[in-house]
């Protein structure tokens, strides 16, 4: 016992420096917290209400100065199971359409399913049952956002419509089931294709009929997961044949031109689809897998919206509707196990760069649940995170903007933890991977409508 003696002795010594610097440390630490809560009650844009029936936006009015000339605002959520993310997306949407300018929503579901959705609702069809048949349900469904498709489709009758377009690589509706190879083969029977491009388009359209004649075609067996490497190689090649044909057509008159154009895209969304799903194993979805999954949509994703922004689209203003782990760039948060992809905001931002605007979300504690799931209890945020700063500084909603600190802001561009990302908790500099946030106080689920 007496050799612990002097261990004794200089482990109280080390405990009494110890204690003593972090008393020393703790009023410096109260002093910078303190300074961040104030700046945000200086600086943060509070927003009143996250109704999506309150039109009245004169809380909103500073964000023309934050988005400026922007042509493309891409709205994130940190799950796909947010509603007071969704109600929050409504109002701002409606924002941006009626006082800024943006006439097109790009939503997170099917390329082609949309645009039918779209061209079904311009002729005067069942608003609902358009929607349902084209965006993925965990939308469609949602109580949350049916005050969205009435919009649109109230919207949808004036000369200046709230435009609808898609650009998943999936296809997330029944409208492609029904309508995709009847619509295709249509058009192809009238392009006048050169005669070696005729058994590509076959071969083009026998694939998307094997696919679309199984909905679970990407579970291990199915005919369209069993077509051998062989044939996967040459229906990909098809569908670069038949693109280069389409593209290769004399065409003058605009409509011509536009339909074309989409076909021609259409045929990249299906080949990096089909590519995807044939390297599906449910089996053995490990982590190099699924993130070589996620660049390869993301991918194409961003090619898809850069599609509809410069080629589609052009000079128009877009609003785009996406989880934020797809808007968001520069993905390499620290600790992330994901931090190898690379997010379809990358490449929309390689190609528009200053064009772009890029809104996170986040939630200081709540409860969230996507239809179809569980629900899960959001704890309180962790003290010094975003989160935490905003809540201390009273906001029940806010946006913070990254792009320009006003003097005292600089740490907004030092790492801070936020759980903007699936609400795992994160610590980067979050003004690289995104221009602002929105802050909501308490999330609340989404909820399915009945019968849906």
């Amino acid at each position: 016992m007496r050799r612990a003696a002097p261990f004794i002795l200089l482990a109280s010594i080390a405990g009494f420096f110890w204690n003593q610097s972090l008393a020393e440390a703790a009023p410096q630490l109260d002093t910078v917290r303190e300074a961040r809560i104030a700046y945000l009650k200086r600086h943060a844009i509070p927003v009143r209400s996250i109704d999506a029936a309150d039109g009245n936006y004169a809380d909103l009015e500073p964000l023309r100065e934050v988005i400026g000339d922007r042509r493309i605002v891409m709205l994130g959520e940190t799950t796909h199971g947010d509603g007071a993310t969704f109600a929050a997306k409504i109002r701002l949407i409606k924002f941006l359409h009626e006082r800024m300018g943006f006439d097109v929503l790009a939503f997170e579901s099917g390329f082609y399913d949309v645009r039918k959705a779209w061209s079904a609702l311009r002729d005067g069809g069942d608003p609902l049952k358009a929607i349902r048949s084209s965006v993925d349900r965990i939308w469609s469904a949602s109580r949350q956002t049916q005050q969205l498709w009435t919009y649109i489709a109230g919207q949808s009758k004036t000369s200046r419509p709230l435009e609808l377009s898609g650009f998943d690589t999936q296809f997330t509706g029944s409208a492609s089931s029904q309508s995709l190879l009847g619509d295709l083969t249509n058009y192809l029977s009238k392009a006048g294709l050169p005669p070696d491009a005729v058994g590509a388009a076959s071969r083009v359209t026998g694939a998307l009929a094997l696919m679309l004649e199984d909905p679970s075609f990407i579970v291990n067996g199915s005919e369209f997961k069993n077509v051998k490497p062989g044939d996967q190689t040459a229906i990909l090649a098809a569908h670069q044949v038949l693109g280069d044909a389409l593209g290769s057509l004399r065409l003058s008159d605009v409509p011509g031109i536009v339909e074309r154009d989409f076909w021609m895209q259409f045929l990249k969304n299906s080949a990096a689809y089909l590519e995807q799903s044939w390297r599906v194993n449910l089996e053995s979805l490990d982590q190099t897998f699924m993130d070589w999954a996620f660049n390869r949509r993301d991918r194409q994703m961003g090619d898809n919206l850069i599609w509809l922004a410069q080629r589609a689209r052009p000079a128009r203003k877009i609003i785009v509707w996406a989880g934020t782990s797809h808007v968001v760039r520069y993905r390499n948060v620290p600790g992330d196990p994901r931090d190898s992809r690379i997010s379809m905001g990358d490449w929309v931002a390689e190609a528009m760069g200053s064009e772009v605007y890029a809104l996170g979300f986040a939630a200081y504690q709540g409860r969230w649940a996507a239809v179809g799931s569980e629900l899960t209890v959001l704890a309180p945020a962790a003290p010094n995170s975003l989160e935490d700063l905003l809540f201390s500084a009273g906001f029940e909603y806010a946006w913070l903007d990254f792009g320009h600190p006003a003097a005292g802001g600089e740490w907004l561009r030092e790492p801070l933890s936020c759980r903007s990302l699936g609400y795992r908790p994160m610590t980067a500099d979050w003004s690289r991977i995104m221009d602002g946030i929105f802050f909501v106080k308490e999330t609340f689920p989404s909820d399915r409508i009945e019968g849906q």
